[in-house]
């Protein structure tokens, strides 16, 4: 008896013969074929065995348009992305249980180190280095064990009951941008710089400021970083990464669409269209 033909295509396959394909253990495919009686089943290679049995889907045309829509194409582009709304209900979500959920002076404070010094390790090995009367307050020590005991630096060191501690300024933007306002100087408190904050793009700029902000954001992932540490070990490694994805991380920054924070911690609402250079210079002056 002489084995049938294994099909070239799923064309050659009725309906029912695709109804039959099945993969057993070893991962080989087999069929019976209706118009072969006298043959039961026929081995094929992987290869054919998956187009036969992916040609199934052809049954019901709504599979693919499934993955062909907006929404697909929407979620591809940012599944599993933390955005600032991820990150900042992880990090309220570690304030519960502290002395921090109780008192925003101490959360201020995580905000105002995050911002200005930025480095987790630098800030708990130097505490003291800090005024007396800055690091005996109470709201301090909380936000300094909390620092301690609850962030990492990068987001690759980060376990459970972890945050890294990079990211805390993009939770809220308008904050960040305020801690910087009220430790720069009057000469480095400049529009210049103000995009050079990467939480400048997470406002909601218009599109000459967005612009702006964007440069901003490439040169600080591009030049500043030069190859971050929170990606593979390896520098040379680091480096392609981070220019590879900086792009990704502004598209998913520049959504977020956030407005200025003044020093009574109260919004100052964009206008139609978006902050301009006119609103950050005004802005800038507040200070």
């Amino acid at each position: 008896m002489n084995p049938i033909t294994a099909p070239s295509s799923r064309s050659v396959l009725t309906a029912t013969e695709r109804n039959n394909v099945f993969i057993d253990d070893g991962a080989i495919a087999a069929y019976s074929s209706p118009s072969n009686p006298g043959i039961s089943t026929q081995m094929l290679s992987v290869k054919e065995s998956i187009v036969i049995m992916f040609a199934k889907i052809k049954d019901d045309p709504s599979i693919i348009e499934i993955f062909r829509s907006a929404e697909m194409k929407t979620v591809a582009k940012t599944f599993g992305t933390r955005n600032s709304a991820v990150y900042r209900e992880m990090l309220f979500n570690m304030f519960k249980g502290t002395k921090m959920s109780a008192d925003p002076t101490s959360i201020f404070f995580l905000y105002y180190m995050a911002s200005i010094i930025k480095n987790r390790n630098r800030i708990v090995q130097s505490w003291d280095s800090l005024p007396e009367t800055l690091r005996t307050k109470d709201w301090a020590r909380e936000t300094r064990t909390f620092i301690a005991n609850k962030c990492v630096q990068y987001t690759k060191e980060e376990t459970a009951g972890k945050f890294s501690f990079v990211h805390v300024p993009m939770t809220n933007p308008g904050i960040d941008i305020l801690c910087w306002c009220l430790w720069a100087s009057e000469e480095d408190r400049t529009v210049e710089n103000f995009f050079k904050r990467t939480t400048s793009v997470q406002l909601r700029l218009n599109k000459e400021c967005q612009l702006r902000a964007m440069e901003g954001y490439k040169f600080y992932w591009l030049e500043t970083v030069n190859g971050t540490r929170n990606t593979r070990l390896d520098r040379n490694d680091s480096i392609i990464e981070t220019r590879e994805n900086w792009l990704q991380y502004y598209q998913t920054s520049a959504s977020d669409g956030y407005h200025l924070v003044d020093q009574d911690f109260k919004e100052i609402p964009a206008p139609v269209g978006g902050y301009t250079i006119a609103d950050i210079e005004t802005f800038l002056g507040y200070f």
